[in-house]
């Protein structure tokens, strides 16, 4: 079985989305790719949640329909930005869809670069940040 993890930048529809795409589609990605999705780290504009043995995508996607920033999820915590959550989380994949300053293209931008230093593989939900570098 191959495990990728994950990083997940942003948790309004976009993250939300994706966490329940984690959850519906766990069965086929394991049975018919050998594969399992671990999510290792998500940050909203609240703060940050960490853990290398994963984080229950049901848990938190319940937790964030309920109102609740990941902050307030147990484990998490505030005042860690975007990027140094990317720089710190053990992670394979960083997805990122937080919402972008046109302005600056951040924290996006901040986070891929982080993201690709590190070596991982990038997924960029909001283009914004490659407008405004490239």
């Amino acid at each position: 079985m191959r495990q990728v993890r994950i990083a997940l930048i942003g948790l309004g529809n976009v993250g939300k989305a994706f966490l329940q795409l984690m959850i519906d589609k766990e069965t086929l990605l394991r049975e018919q790719y050998g594969l399992s999705l671990i999510l290792t780290a998500a940050a909203d504009s609240s703060g940050n949640l960490i853990d290398d043995r994963g984080i229950d995508p049901a848990a938190l996607l319940s937790h964030k329909q309920g109102g609740r920033g990941v902050a307030a999820f147990e484990g998490g915590q505030a005042g860690l930005s975007s990027p140094n959550v990317v720089a710190q989380a053990p992670a394979d994949l960083m997805l990122e869809a937080s919402p972008v300053n046109l302005q600056t293209g951040q924290p996006g931008l901040d986070c891929a670069r982080t993201a690709i230093d590190r070596g991982m593989g990038v997924i960029l939900a909001n283009k914004g940040p490659l407008v405004h570098d490239y």
